[in-house]
């Protein structure tokens, strides 16, 4: 019975991290993990906003400056 406690514990903080990772709010995806267990750990990583990089069309984190995979720049810095 401990087991199963400790392993939806574990399976709501992973879905938090998943999720904070890709963008999503981690709160509901902690709460999501608490609810659903592992199926709430696999869906965290399908969360997310749905940016997207303008040149490469793949889905990039929310605040990126700069695409992790064309390496195009977003937007340039305050100040230029």
């Amino acid at each position: 019975m401990m087991a199963t406690i400790l392993s939806w514990a574990a399976c709501a903080v992973a879905a938090s991290v998943v999720a904070n990772s890709r963008g999503a709010n981690p709160s509901l995806w902690f709460f999501m993990g608490v609810v659903m267990g592992p199926f709430g750990l696999l869906l965290s990583f399908v969360s997310g906003t749905g940016k997207e990089c303008p040149a490469c069309k793949r889905g990039i984190h929310p605040k990126a400056t700069k695409c992790q995979y064309c390496q195009t720049v977003l937007y340039a810095p305050a100040g230029d």
